[in-house]
């Protein structure tokens, strides 16, 4: 994935199993970190280790493993 990414782009790479509005809420409430640019959109510096966050969020890091 690129070097940043915005929440869509996360949504999309988790293949819809999450909402960008869901994620959204999570970086608003402290789970996911991002920042944010002139204009107020959330962007991710380090997509991969968001995109893995989300994953062990949902699915709990145990069963993550699991399925590797």
């Amino acid at each position: 994935m690129t070097k940043r990414a915005t929440v869509t782009d996360i949504a999309k790479s988790l293949g819809g199993i999450i909402s960008a509005d869901t994620i959204r809420n999570w970086v608003d409430a402290g789970i996911l970190p991002a920042e944010k640019d002139f204009r107020g959109w959330r962007w991710f510096p380090k997509p991969d280790e968001t995109i893995q966050r989300v994953e062990e969020l949902l699915y709990g890091k145990q069963e993550l493993d699991k399925l590797k």
